[in-house]
């Protein structure tokens, strides 16, 4: 099965992406078929002979069949029509008519279904470090928390057993290789779904993008990923360089800033009118503070789930609504009838089109999660330092995009001043909880403006 799809792939009729996932190739999906028929693309003739072949009770051919038997073997079908028990019944007669497309649908369905199937073929108890080899690691006292598990992972192996106090132990997978697979072949085997339930919930949702596994996940990976993509963001530079500007017209000569809440905030000066077209400043810190919190309750389980509902928690919780309410605002159709497509669109877009897929419960996450790009961002530019996106499926979405935004920042930072690291004598230090950042002594010193900032 696999060298029939890699074929495929060379003849540019499928595109494959990272974790085994195949899609029809954007020139396949233009292409006329049937002696150049000008009835509309070849995804939209076939939609519409397998629909004749299900409701309308036309005898398909065997191509009809064979596509038959892949969609219903992925499950897809319930994303295309809306299916009575008749057409159920139909359905499975018409995959029962050709030998060859049972074939390749019981290849595809081991394909999916292999890794349950499979039996664990361990040779050795895994090993479980000592609390003490942890809390004596050099790397502790300076926050570097991915170093520690590479050390550990040098002395214990990829996989080991590690037993926080106060919560359930955690097997930790490490090192190079166990990344190169988890990139590759990490979706058969691992799943975000449990990790996320509880951390969901606190936005009132239910099967969001961190969230999701399979064929949903990269569905709604594909659908917004021409917002997160690096050629949105080349052709919004001159935005871009307008709302650095205009957030750096500030700075004077003398002025000592924090260097993790400047960086998140210069970078939400630029995310949330390129995103969302609306203005977030004043509740930015609102919003970061409270999905911290909730990353520390509920993911990385350091603190107690009542933490979460506190009276300050509480009232930043309030910010989700506010920058809702903002967004919504100003994303009518008379409004974004004449403005360039950001994230909101997408995003709302999706959630008119299929409000099964994208509920409305889930806006809340979808739109504020996409300002806490700020945070991460932000914080490897106040490093600045390398931040990985992460591995296989769920690599982050917008890894390109915020490369190509974090090169623009340190650029434009350069252009305009010289600042240098305050103190003098600081020794880099992280804050790892919730994500790396630089600890709080960090400042940043403006010593000298080279340029004339023109807004």
């Amino acid at each position: 099965m696999i060298p029939l799809l890699t074929g495929l792939v060379h003849l540019n009729v499928l595109e494959y992406h990272d974790g085994d996932f195949w899609t029809l190739a954007p020139n396949a999906r233009q292409t006329e078929v049937f002696n150049n028929s000008q009835d509309g693309t070849g995804m939209e003739f076939v939609k519409t002979r397998i629909s004749n072949a299900i409701f309308n009770n036309e005898i398909p051919d065997p191509r009809d069949v064979i596509i038959i038997c892949l969609v219903n073997t992925c499950d897809v079908f319930r994303f295309m029509f809306q299916l009575d028990e008749e057409a159920e019944e139909r359905i499975e007669f018409i995959c029962n008519m050709d030998l060859i497309g049972r074939s390749i649908a019981a290849a595809v369905s081991h394909n999916l279904a292999g890794p349950v199937l499979r039996h664990s073929r361990l040779a050795k108890k895994i090993p479980t470090v000592s609390l003490s080899k942890m809390l004596f690691n050099r790397h502790v006292r300076t926050g570097n928390i991915p170093a520690l598990f590479t050390d550990l992972a040098k002395e214990y192996g990829p996989v080991f057993e590690i037993r926080p106090p106060f919560t359930e132990p955690m097997i930790v997978l490490a090192g190079p290789e166990t990344n190169r697979w988890v990139h590759r072949r990490g979706r058969l085997h691992l799943r975000a779904k449990d990790y996320f339930a509880d951390f969901e919930k606190v936005y009132g949702a239910s099967g969001v993008l961190p969230s999701l596994d399979g064929a949903e996940h990269f569905r709604l990976r594909k659908a917004l990923s021409p917002a997160y993509s690096r050629e949105r963001l080349a052709g919004q530079l001159d935005q871009l360089y307008h709302h650095a500007r205009e957030y750096m017209a500030d700075w004077e000569v003398g002025d000592l800033y924090p260097a993790t809440s400047m960086s998140r905030r210069m970078i939400n000066a630029q995310l949330s009118p390129l995103f969302l077209s609306a203005n977030s400043q004043d509740i930015i810190d609102d919003l970061v503070k409270y999905k911290e919190r909730a990353l520390n309750t509920h993911i990385l389980k350091i603190m107690p789930k009542f933490m979460l509902k506190t009276p300050g928690m509480k009232r930043r919780a309030k910010a989700i609504d506010t920058l809702l309410e903002r967004i919504q605002s100003v994303h009518t159709p008379a409004q974004r009838a004449d403005s360039p497509r950001d994230l909101a669109d997408d995003i709302l877009s999706l959630h008119a089109s299929d409000p099964q897929f994208l509920p409305e419960s889930n806006l809340r996450f979808a739109l504020s999660a996409a300002l806490i790009a700020s945070v991460y961002l932000g914080d490897a530019f106040s490093s600045p330092g390398y931040a990985p996106y992460g591995l296989g499926t769920h690599t982050c979405l917008g890894s390109r995009r915020m490369e190509l935004q974090l090169a623009v920042n340190v650029l434009m930072v350069a252009h305009y001043f010289n600042i240098k690291v305050f103190p003098q004598n600081y020794k880099i230090r992280f804050s790892p909880l919730p994500s790396m950042k630089p600890s709080k002594n960090l400042k940043f010193d403006i010593i000298e403006q080279r340029r004339e900032i023109r807004v």
